[in-house]
């Protein structure tokens, strides 16, 4: 759950309302007269009319000294009320730029079985919950050119300025780093571009927040991932990204951007969604919502959030645009049996229909930290 603190409480003043003192003023003063004029001709006397006179003028004087401290004390307190809520508009949109930080897609490539769904594929078959295999592997120096060789344009691009940190997959040693270098030799690269490899591989959501974090913007990060096991009991594929955090320096062409991500357990309350979709603007507009057999029970809960959302930004801007429901897609219909990798050939599916639709895609995906909340979008021309 992201530690956001909740915005000051706002008390604004009670309009003044001035209809019973103009009653009260006129009340007071002709009474004063009355008394004034009863007296003059009890007495005789012309200096009763004086002094009613200045007791009228010190009754206006009462009313207006008892009217300007009301005034004074609105003025303080609406002050104090306008002040709170420019801060925490302040705070807001930090907060909005903190959670909308993101890591720039700048390429990936994919092995799939051919019964995976493809984006562009709107009436392909659904799968069912059965293993979608790739055959025998054909070894990690095969593996590493066939998902290196789309990107090949990018990498060329990108080694004249950015140094590569590679993040091997599990299981990896250094002997599949030295295969990985051949291959990179034999595609021309230049091997002063590599930094040292990174065996370690982490889960989905804590890869993404740590790239998200990176601040080197003298680096960028080739991931590899896949899963083809003997035992050809889980779906088969292989993916591999080319990720630069969005600070750095090289104007590159952007196929999509990762946002920050939220750790989502059953047990994470409506208010946390909803602060999830609030402070990441662009999820409020998503096209598709992805889920798979873990978190599929929590998707009618953000459905619920995201029209909650929606109905107060729309009450703010005044908006007349309906509401609508994003597209859902469960992936076991698309990926068929999930398998230690099937987050992250999920999110590789996210970026082709981000890319396709050309929309921003919500998934929430089981990965061994446990569920996921992360939003992908379109990219374009940034400055990186």
């Amino acid at each position: 759950m992201w530690n956001i603190p909740v915005p000051y409480p706002v008390h604004w003043p009670a309009p003044l309302t001035w209809s019973g003192w103009w009653r009260g003023l006129a009340l007071s003063s002709a009474l004063v007269v009355l008394a004034g004029c009863a007296l003059y001709f009890w007495l005789d006397d012309v200096r009763s009319l004086l002094y009613t006179l200045v007791a009228v003028g010190g009754v206006c004087l009462l009313f207006a000294g008892v009217a300007g401290w009301r005034m004074f004390g609105y003025g303080v307190v609406l002050e104090h009320a306008e002040g709170i809520t420019q801060m925490n508009a302040v705070q807001q949109a930090q907060w909005q730029h903190w959670a909308q930080q993101g890591v720039a897609v700048l390429d990936h490539s994919a092995i799939f079985p051919v019964e995976v769904r493809k984006p562009a594929a709107q009436h392909a078959l659904l799968n069912s919950e059965q293993p979608l295999l790739l055959g025998e592997f054909p070894g990690v120096e095969h593996l590493f050119t066939e998902l290196l060789v789309p990107m090949l344009i990018t990498l060329q691009t990108l080694v004249k300025r950015h140094s590569l940190v590679v993040h091997l997959p599990a299981g990896c040693t250094a002997d599949d780093w030295r295969l990985f270098q051949q291959v990179w030799a034999s595609l021309a690269l230049p091997a002063a571009a590599l930094d040292s490899p990174d065996y370690v591989p982490h889960s989905l959501q804590a890869q993404l927040t740590t790239l998200i974090d990176d601040n080197d913007s003298t680096r960028v990060h080739l991931l590899f991932r896949y899963h083809w096991q003997p035992d050809h009991q889980q779906t088969e594929g292989a993916v591999a990204w080319l990720l630069a955090p969005m600070s750095a320096s090289a104007s590159l062409k952007v196929r999509c951007v990762w946002q920050r991500t939220l750790l989502a357990e059953p047990s994470l309350p409506d208010a946390a969604l909803e602060q999830f979709l609030h402070y990441q603007t662009g999820a409020t507009k998503i096209d598709y919502l992805w889920s798979d057999t873990v978190t599929q029970p929590q998707v009618s809960r953000m459905i619920i959030a995201l029209y909650r959302e929606q109905n107060r930004a729309g009450n703010e801007a005044l908006s007349t645009t309906p509401l609508r429901s994003p597209e859902q897609i469960y992936l076991p219909h698309w990926l068929g049996k999930s398998g230690d990798c099937s987050d992250w050939f999920a999110a590789t599916l996210a970026m082709q229909m981000a890319e396709f639709s050309r929309g921003t895609q919500l998934l929430m995906l089981q990965d061994r930290q446990g569920a996921s909340l992360m939003s992908v979008r379109m990219g374009g021309t940034h400055a990186i």
